[in-house]
């Protein structure tokens, strides 16, 4: 038997029941909106981020979308949620393709990781302005010590260290600021690892080392080293760690003749004290490259070739990056054709 339902509702009932109806099919106020889960696989993904890290070394990631966004900022985060760095990002379509397809689909995310970063897990984040979603990657930095020495100066070599000289510091802000700067053109990596820059040497100093310097009046004083010291004899090839732009040739009063190659937006190699620069700026050299010849200009104690990596300004670890590529493309072309198919 069926039962008839009542036909004499409640008038509450039902106005509660409109207004339920009703606020449903109003667009949520903007807090509420921005309070949503964030829509990630099919906005964007990140990828080719290192699953582990060291204070000093430089991280690299790459987050693909599925539309062009206005910009990207990106930071790195700890377990608490306070920002360790904010990363320095930038479009990277043209390294993968010219295909206006992928122009500005594809950006890179560059961070010097600080050589006092405590080791644990750490996530970064990347955002893409204009739309409401964020994306995340986990990694870990693990704990790191740095090795000490003690070096003894000629009085040559003390006098560069500790005599006033107008020139250094104009020499010294000029490098600072290119190595600080993002050149949007300067897109120059292939698919491969970095390459030494000489052949038969004997590592003498690593990144990071703890310096302390006897003066030849007995004094001391100390700084941390922020390449690798590679002692090679003088006029031995310098090579082109990788791709990149000549940006800075030139004669320095501590580092001698140097000079700089640009091979991302905000990433740098340094080639310092050569004998010989055989290069000029403007240039764009291929990796294995001949740049000049190692020697013993500049603050000194014998020859070698000091090589340093800089990203966004801050010197990094360049052995990490002679163990993998920078960049897969044909990772990052399947990335970007899964997110505008909708896979």
């Amino acid at each position: 038997m069926v039962r008839e339902m009542p036909r004499n509702r409640s008038p509450s009932l039902v106005s509660e029941f409109c207004a339920l109806l009703i606020a449903c099919l109003v667009p949520l106020p903007v807090a509420a909106q921005s309070a949503l889960p964030p829509v990630v696989e099919r906005a964007g993904r990140i990828f080719q981020a290192q699953a582990q890290v060291r204070p000093g070394d430089a991280f690299l990631a790459w987050a693909a979308f599925a539309k062009p966004p206005a910009s990207v900022t990106a930071e790195i985060i700890d377990g608490r949620g306070r920002v360790l760095v904010a990363a320095r990002t930038f479009a990277a379509g043209a390294l993968v393709s010219p295909i206006d397809t992928y122009s500005r689909r594809l950006h890179g995310i560059l961070a010097p990781i600080p050589k006092d970063a405590a080791g644990g897990a750490y996530t970064l984040v990347v955002r893409a302005s204009g739309e409401r979603f964020e994306m995340r990657r986990s990694f870990g930095i693990e704990r790191r010590d740095f090795a000490q020495e003690t070096i003894q100066l000629n009085q040559a070599n003390t006098d560069l260290r500790t005599v006033a000289d107008p020139r250094k510091v104009d020499e010294a802000k000029i490098l600072l600021e290119l190595l600080a700067r993002s050149d949007a053109s300067g897109l120059f990596l292939d698919g491969l690892e970095f390459a030494l820059p000489v052949e038969g040497f004997v590592k003498t100093s690593g990144f990071g080392d703890v310096r302390t310097y006897t003066y030849a009046g007995g004094e001391t004083d100390s700084s941390i080293h922020a390449g690798l010291d590679m002692a090679v004899p003088t006029g031995t090839p310098v090579l082109a760690c990788a791709c990149g732009r000549v940006v800075f040739a030139a004669q320095r009063i501590v580092t001698g003749k140097t000079l700089v190659v640009e091979h991302l937006p905000g990433l740098y190699s340094e080639y310092m004290h050569l004998s010989e620069i055989e290069i000029e700026v403007g240039l764009v050299v291929e990796r294995g490259m001949r740049l000049g010849t190692a020697g013993s200009t500049g603050l000194s104690t014998g020859p070698h070739l000091h090589w340093e990596l800089r990203a966004a300004g801050v010197a990094v670890d360049p052995e990490p990056w002679l163990q993998y590529a920078p960049l897969d493309k044909e990772l990052a072309v399947d990335m970007m054709n899964a997110l505008i198919e909708g896979r």
